[in-house]
């Protein structure tokens, strides 16, 4: 009798983690047109939240202060483990940032006309400053 109550409860936990999942990311599209953008976007880190950005009319780059006011490290994203401060958007693309981490906040962001890499070169000015907000 214990060994079928063994095997019942075996079969259960496999059964249970066979149905888990990894929720998906879900999108929020931010589109970006004579260098401006809508409203600022909110993101859920257990909703797996991610922003698609849509270059409409012009080559654009938006860049994360690295070190700035937003919360450390300055940036909601990660690649490989390591924070992205800087996405790059070639005209008539969209380029995705994957899903947001701690810590929450608000994170301001500049939008420059071009692809930039790294942070920009000195004296350049953003032609915007949205921002986003990270919620668990």
């Amino acid at each position: 009798m214990k060994r079928i109550w063994i095997g019942l409860v075996v079969i259960t936990l496999v059964f249970l983690a066979s149905c888990r999942h990894s929720t998906p990311f879900t999108d929020a599209p931010v589109g970006i047109s004579s260098c401006s953008t809508g409203a600022d976007p909110t993101l859920s880190i257990g909703a797996g939240n991610q922003i698609n950005w849509t270059a409409q009319d012009n080559d654009y780059t938006v860049i994360f202060p690295n070190p700035g006011t937003n919360p450390a490290p300055g940036t909601p994203f990660q690649s490989g483990g390591v924070p992205r401060f800087n996405f790059q958007i070639p005209r008539g693309t969209t380029v995705n940032s994957g899903g947001a981490h701690l810590p929450t906040g608000y994170y301001k962001y500049s939008i420059y006309t071009g692809l930039l890499s790294g942070m920009p070169p000195a004296g350049t000015q953003p032609c915007k400053d949205p921002g986003l907000h990270v919620k668990d």
